[in-house]
């Protein structure tokens, strides 16, 4: 899960979260916000919609491993 700048319409990344799916579980690998862009609620909000798709899969968790 990517999100981009649109104010600049430049495509730029400035968050991303990545899951890997097991059978009944789906795991953070990466989670990461643009150093400029955080504390904003940017984070808040891809955990949010993590969640909500793990949902939809039916899926028993979601876990993350802090490294």
């Amino acid at each position: 899960m990517v999100i981009e700048n649109k104010e600049m319409n430049s495509g730029e990344i400035i968050a991303c979260l990545g899951l890997s799916f097991d059978e009944d579980k789906v795991e953070i690998g990466t989670f990461c916000i643009e150093p400029s862009r955080q504390n904003k609620g940017l984070g808040k909000k891809l955990l949010s919609t993590a969640e909500k798709f793990v949902q939809v899969y039916n899926s028993n968790g979601l876990c993350c491993t802090k490294i």
